[in-house]
């Protein structure tokens, strides 16, 4: 025989009556960490496309972009480990060089986001190529961004010590410092798409021009 809490029997006999709960047990351990991961790869490039369309001047994005992308979800993984083994062989060498890699390949899940057609490393590429001189501009976004997160983890500390104060005030403080951190995550998802769009039009133009010159040469 089993022994089993009260607790634990609650909650099996609750489990059991609640069909929309039958994935957990048809799941192993592994398999269910499959399906999350597969499914925060699916919704990440939907994301990013979300964010790209909260430009000015585009129409407003709905929330059926977020599961737009389902269909690319191994591409983008696929990129991810490419970017990353890139990164990580940047920063055996150095930081410095790590950083810049990092850089160099930041847009690819906004490029990839906007053209599913591509392949992986045709999305790095294009990465690699948009961010010719504009790798500083880049780095000066996450460091706008950097102390805000710093204060987060400053206030996640402090309330981790402030036991005497209460559980309920704690709990509000930790629920707050959870939206902040929401908050400062779309900030700078949503600044990271705006500069997708702005490099991407000022590449666009360049190469308008370039075109143009070309044609009144010849």
């Amino acid at each position: 025989p089993i022994d089993l809490t009260q607790r634990e029997y609650e909650l099996l006999v609750f489990l059991a009556s609640h069909p929309e709960n039958e994935l957990v047990f048809s799941l192993s351990l592994d398999e269910f960490i499959a399906k999350i991961t597969e499914l925060g790869f699916a919704v990440k490039l939907g994301y990013r496309r979300f964010n790209i369309d909260l430009f000015p001047g585009v129409e407003k994005p709905t929330m059926n972009l977020l599961f737009s992308r389902t269909n690319i979800v191994w591409k983008s993984l696929w990129m991810d480990i490419l970017r990353g083994i890139l990164i990580t062989i940047g920063s055996i060498l150095f930081i410095v060089p790590g950083i810049i890699v990092g850089l160099m390949y930041s847009q690819s899940e906004y490029i990839l986001a906007e053209n599913p057609e591509l392949k992986a490393t045709e999305a790095m590429k294009k990465s690699r190529e948009l961010m010719k001189g504009n790798k500083w501009r880049a780095f000066r976004l996450d460091a706008s961004h950097l102390r805000g997160f710093l204060a987060v983890v400053v206030l996640l500390l402090l309330s981790g010590r402030g036991s005497a104060i209460g559980q309920g005030f704690m709990s509000i403080q930790l629920l707050l410092l959870m939206v902040a951190i929401c908050v400062l995550v779309q900030h700078l998802s949503a600044s990271w798409a705006v500069l997708y769009r702005e490099i991407r039009s000022e590449s666009v133009a360049q190469d308008s021009e370039e075109q143009t010159d070309s044609e009144e040469d010849a």
